[in-house]
C-alpha cells in the first residue's frame, strides 16, 4: 500500500520581526511519490520546529547560510502561504500551531498556568483533539525533557517550546502524558518509532533542545543537526 510521509521543518520569526527579511516561517514537505491511501490526507507527518531566524536567514537562495534545509527545500518544495501568528516571543507562536491561537499570549512566555492567556489555552480545544476526533495517532518528542510532560524549564528544555503541556485535557491525562516523551540520546525515541510503520505515529512533533534549534546557536549547528 502506498504510503505518504510529509517532513515539516518550521522556522520560527518570530524573535526577528525587524529583520530586513520577510518574516515567514519555512515549510518543507519531503513527499515521496505516491498518494495516501483511502480518504487520508496524509500516513505520516513529522513536525520539527526550529527558532528564531526569518526565511532569508536561512534560504541560500536569498542571502541565507543553511545549505541542507536549503537543498531540502529546493529539491521538495517549500510553503509560503503566511498561515502563522505574528506575535513575539516563543510561546503565543507554539500555541498558534497546536491550538489555532495564541490565547492572548502576545508579549508572553511563561509556564502553563502562569496568567490569564495561559489558563486560556488550558481549557482550549487542540491539535492532539482533532487527530484523536479522525482517528490519527500521534506522539511528541521533546530534547533534553527530564520526564513525559514536563511543566517547567530544565538545562535546554525550554517549557515554552512543548505546547503540548499548556493543554489541560493533554497534561491531565495519563494516557496522552505518555505521548508527550523525552527524544532520547540524539532524538533515538523518535527515530526508533520511524523504523516501522508499526511504532511510528500518523502524526509526530519534534522539538529540539534551544541550541538545535538554533535559538540559542548559530544556524549552522541547526542545520547540522538536521543534515
Amino acid at each position: 500500500m502506498p504510503l505518504t510521509l510529509l517532513l515539516a521543518v518550521v522556522v520560527s520569526a518570530a524573535a526577528f520581526a525587524g529583520s530586513t527579511h520577510p518574516p515567514r516561517p519555512a515549510l518543507v514537505r519531503v513527499i515521496p511519490k505516491a498518494s495516501a491511501a483511502g480518504t487520508n490526507f496524509f500516513d505520516f507527518l513529522v513536525v520539527i520546529v526550529m527558532e528564531n531566524h526569518n526565511l532569508c536567514d536561512i534560504l541560500k537562495s536569498c542571502g541565507g547560510t543553511a545549505r541542507y534545509m536549503s537543498n531540502l527545500a529546493g529539491a521538495w518544495g517549500l510553503g509560503q502561504d503566511g498561515r502563522y501568528c505574528n506575535v513575539n516571543p516563543s510561546l503565543p507562536n507554539y500555541l498558534c500551531l497546536t491550538g489555532g491561537s495564541d490565547f492572548g499570549c502576545s508579549g508572553y512566555d511563561g509556564d502553563p498556568q502562569s496568567s490569564a492567556c495561559t489558563n486560556a489555552a488550558w481549557a482550549a480545544p487542540n491539535i492532539v483533539d482533532r487527530l484523536v476526533t479522525a482517528g490519527y495517532t500521534w506522539k511528541a518528542y521533546m530534547e533534553d525533557m527530564p520526564s513525559n510532560c514536563y511543566g517547567s524549564d530544565s538545562g535546554n528544555y525550554a517549557v515554552r517550546h512543548n505546547p503540548f503541556v499548556y493543554y489541560g485535557d493533554i497534561a491531565n491525562d495519563a494516557t496522552r502524558c505518555s505521548r508527550v516523551v523525552p527524544a532520547g540520546s540524539s532524538d533515538s525515541a523518535l527515530i526508533n518509532d520511524l523504523g516501522s510503520t508499526s511504532t511510528a505515529s500518523n502524526f509526530m512533533w519534534l522539538t529540539p533542545n534551544t541550541c538545535n534549534d538554533i535559538h540559542s546557536c548559530p544556524i549552522d549547528t541547526g542545520d547540522a543537526y538536521l543534515a
